[in-house]
């Protein structure tokens, strides 16, 4: 039977109040095909099947802001922000690559031969192809890049340029 505990919790709060939220779960359970639940505690998010003992952890979520004003305050790095999106990737089995800078001799340089402003990240699922461009929430985008938008735009992929106060929408997205 599947324990109603999430990850790395144990205690008698949890024993008492329960999850902070449940609610049904959109994918069905790999291992037997069983309906699933998604529960949160404290932050802290899983999905259990209701028919057999699979559970797996699902990426934490971003604080929201309430304001704009709050989600520029928060001064979320691209390099944060990059993790968050990684962990969605990885939690809704997306295939993906994210080309990452090195500091050289002559500054920060990108491994990547062609023209330059080219996208974070390429994912693949299915039949589904996302291209994203992260920006933390002040972040502009080059002329190159926004060249590549363009570009990108007139193919029959899925073209997003996220900033932290996006969470909700990308996670919808990646689903």
């Amino acid at each position: 039977m599947a324990s109603n505990y999430p990850p790395g919790v144990t205690g008698g709060e949890y024993e008492i109040a329960g999850a902070d939220y449940e609610q049904e779960f959109d994918e069905k359970c790999p291992k037997c095909n069983g309906d699933m639940l998604e529960q949160g505690y404290h932050g802290t998010r899983w999905v259990t099947c209701c028919e057999c003992d699979y559970q797996r952890d699902l990426p934490t979520r971003m604080p929201m802001a309430k304001t704009n004003r709050e989600a520029l305050d928060a001064k979320i790095t691209e390099a944060q922000w990059s993790k968050t999106v990684e962990g969605l990737l990885d939690a809704y089995g997306w295939h993906w690559v994210h080309s990452r800078p090195a500091r050289t001799e002559k500054g920060w340089r990108t491994a990547i031969t062609g023209t330059k402003g080219f996208p974070d990240y390429i994912a693949v699922r299915q039949n589904r192809l996302a291209i994203i461009e992260l920006k933390s929430e002040r972040g502009k985008l080059s002329d190159n890049q926004r060249d590549w938008q363009a570009w990108l735009h007139l193919t029959s992929a899925e073209v997003y340029v996220v900033r932290p106060s996006d969470y909700e929408m990308l996670e919808k997205v990646l689903r």
